[in-house]
């Protein structure tokens, strides 16, 4: 988009955070979306600032993007003549103390984080940045900490992700935090999320190959492993949290997204985290531990071989519901064509009975079934 000088134009700034000697700023030009998002040094002691008519371009490629901070919004009007002036007013009263380390630190002194979503949740947004002196990429989750409830939740991904090495789990590479944000710098993977996969596969038949799947469940289950011999957790599994590290046969699983994990050794966990179709009737009870990542690694094998999941409903209750009740159902014209020792491991992971459940990774991992697998293909 090419601004023209002799223009009067309207926008709306938003001042996301204040780090140092850099604002975060983002605008809607024209209620138009831009192309681009960029990020603006804005001196916290100057309130006005100029362009001239060569900058524009700057002020054309910045993007109005999903970050929200609906409390630091400022509406102002633009003049663009022979030069740009606008005021900004940077509100820092919702900064909060620093939950990472004994003191702030600015993204922008490494990294350029430019406009690459690859992912939104709950309390941020996951973007493409690149280490401004390497080149290389990476992507950065930055966590709005005014909507987090218990700062004690981000300082605890933060620990748990320095001191997780496995090559089926995500790596944090750094961490920065500002007043208002965290940033948690990590690998960046280019194949894209489990789930896309599934959607793009399934049929009225089925969805991917028992060999892929098998493949997929072992890597999984090989980081889940991991980290319980590190009494650790996720609490969280399904396929939006499995990355693929490229898009070809050789790419790697990655589990993501460490926001609901703990460090759990004895005794039971009682509060109710994670995603309802994935969710332990334990965890539904209150009282859980951490074999509820293996009933969440078989809802995910069930909806890998067949594209849909086994407890269903029309809202959350009603997945509850069925989730506990334990009808678990092997469709024929999907499971018809499936090994009889695929649909035991299934059954195993997902049995209601104590007894007969597999209840470790280690166990799972003997399971005749993934000991057939072959290369990662779909």
């Amino acid at each position: 988009m090419k601004l023209q000088p002799q223009k009067a134009l309207s926008l709306t700034i938003i001042i996301f955070s204040q780090s140092q000697n850099y604002a975060w700023v983002s605008m809607v030009l024209s209620s138009t979306r831009l192309s681009d998002y960029r990020l603006i040094p804005v001196i916290p002691t100057c309130t006005t600032m100029h362009f001239d008519t060569q900058h524009l371009h700057i002020l054309s490629s910045i993007k109005s993007s999903v970050w929200h901070c609906r409390e630091m919004v400022r509406h102002m009007q633009f003049s663009i003549m022979n030069r740009v002036q606008f005021s900004v007013s940077i509100d820092t009263s919702f900064s909060s103390p620093c939950i990472t380390s004994d003191r702030y630190s600015d993204i922008c002194s490494a990294y350029d984080v430019s406009g690459i979503i690859l992912g939104t949740g709950t309390y941020g947004t996951v973007r493409e940045c690149t280490h401004c002196s390497t080149g290389k990429k990476y992507a950065v989750k930055t966590i709005n900490k005014s909507i987090v409830s218990r700062h004690d939740d981000i300082k605890r991904e933060v620990e748990l992700l320095r001191s997780i090495d496995h090559p089926n789990i995500i790596k944090m590479i750094d961490c920065f935090e500002d007043e208002v944000y965290v940033h948690i710098i990590t690998e960046r993977f280019t194949g894209g999320e489990l789930f896309d996969l599934i959607l793009d596969n399934t049929t009225d038949y089925g969805c991917l190959s028992e060999e892929y799947a098998a493949s997929v469940i072992k890597s999984l289950l090989e980081s889940i492993q991991y980290l319980h011999s590190k009494d650790i957790v996720h609490r969280d599994i399904k396929p939006e949290n499995l990355l693929l590290s490229t898009n070809d046969d050789k790419a790697v699983v990655k589990l993501i997204d460490f926001g609901f994990s703990r460090t759990h050794k004895d005794g039971y966990m009682t509060n109710q985290v994670g995603s309802p179709y994935y969710m332990s009737p334990c965890i539904l009870q209150g009282k859980y531990d951490k074999s509820c990542d293996l009933w969440a690694v078989g809802i995910v094998t069930y909806i890998l071989l067949s594209g849909y999941p086994p407890f269903n409903g029309d809202n959350v209750n009603e997945v509850k519901a069925a989730i506990m009740k334990g009808d678990l159902v092997f469709e024929y014209n999907v499971w018809g064509h499936l090994s009889e020792i695929c649909r035991n491991f299934v059954l195993r992971l997902l049995c209601m009975e104590e007894t007969s459940a597999i209840v470790t990774a280690s166990e799972a991992l003997r399971h005749p079934w993934l000991n057939k697998s072959s290369k990662l293909q779909p």
